[in-house]
């Protein structure tokens, strides 16, 4: 729990004296562990905070611009939007932290929504989804939010083609992002997934690092996994697998048994 920022009450402290010296400092580095996440959310949310106040004085001040100007207020605001869309992630990467209560749930639905929103004129979004309903215990507002950043990954980097899929295998539903971009050396893949971290070919384009950072986050809260590998067409693959939730099964003597996996 602790390594998936999971910080548990502290241990009651009881037994030999080992033990209490163990436990004792289980409990000292929880606490520290804590306090440093604290620490950290503290200062993200005030810096993205205090970056609002002053990228709004200078929408205000585009639009007291000149019209022989507006070009350059076009350009200013478009920069605004983009610093806006980095604060957005990082409040995003510290709202993602936060305990999230689960519901059953269509994952198909939930892709099907992030299709439509994120396909376009210019975006064209192939999809491969699994028959029928695929239902999930998930927070649906928060696997919404990790399928868009893997998507806008896939737009961002990719060439245009962009595939997004669904299905179950074993114990565990899953979906995944295609792009036909460059992919990602198998030297940068451990560090993929960390904040703030781009492969070589993002050096060139915008963004915080913190997108996939998001995904991980959001996934591991349901206690599943990413996988990254090469798409069919060369570029990056990123799966996530989730549980399926388990189900109840009749005994022969009519009475429900333990739930078991599907």
């Amino acid at each position: 729990q602790v390594g998936k920022g999971i910080i548990p009450p502290p241990l009651r402290e009881y037994g030999a004296s080992e033990v209490r010296s163990v436990t004792r400092a289980f409990n000292q580095m929880a606490s520290g562990v804590k306090q440093l996440a604290d620490d950290r959310t503290l200062l993200m949310a005030g810096v993205s905070h205090d970056l609002r106040t002053p990228l709004t004085r200078i929408r205000l001040a585009t639009e007291m611009m000149s019209a022989e100007d507006g070009y350059l207020a076009e350009s200013i605001n478009k920069d605004i939007e983009e610093c806006n869309a980095i604060i957005e992630q990082f409040i995003d990467y510290l709202r993602t932290g936060q305990e999230m209560p689960t519901e059953s749930s269509d994952l198909n639905a939930i892709l099907g929504e992030v299709v439509a929103a994120e396909s376009g004129y210019e975006r064209v979004i192939e999809t491969a989804m699994s028959q029928g309903e695929l239902m999930m215990n998930v927070h649906p507002l928060s696997i919404k939010r990790a399928a868009v950043n893997m998507v806008v990954n896939a737009a961002r980097y990719g060439n245009g083609w962009i595939k997004v899929s669904s299905g179950r295998e074993l114990q565990r539903g899953w979906f995944q992002v295609e792009d036909d971009g460059p992919g990602i050396k198998p030297e940068e893949l451990k560090h993929l997934l960390q904040p703030f971290v781009r492969g070589d070919s993002a050096r060139s384009t915008s963004g915080t690092g913190l997108g996939l950072a998001i995904v991980q986050r959001i996934i591991d809260a349901h206690d599943g996994e990413l996988d990254i590998g090469t798409s069919e067409r060369g570029g990056l693959l990123i799966r996530a697998y989730i549980p399926l939730p388990m189900e109840k099964k009749e005994s022969t003597n009519g009475h429900q048994t333990a739930r078991e996996n599907a």
